[in-house]
């Protein structure tokens, strides 16, 4: 049986952020997944903010994107 839960606010608004991210790449999860090392369902999680990201995959995600941390989160300060 599945417990209900509430999904932490900062990492609903975090996985907004990484899924626009993702489109603006018009890139699937599986794709998004692959070149972080992660599996589309990591992503998805991650995007519908039922999974934390770890610092490291955050880091990873702002490469990927040519964004400093900073910058992307200036992006969830903008929401």
């Amino acid at each position: 049986m599945r417990k209900n839960y509430e999904l932490d606010p900062f990492n609903v608004e975090l996985g907004k952020e990484i899924r626009a991210l993702r489109e603006s790449k018009n890139w699937s999860l599986k794709e998004m997944g692959k070149r972080l090392g992660v599996t589309d369902v990591t992503v998805l999680y991650w995007e519908q903010g039922k999974n934390a990201m770890t610092a490291a995959s955050l880091k990873k995600v702002c490469d990927m994107f040519n964004l400093s941390l900073a910058e992307f989160f200036s992006k969830l300060d903008s929401h």
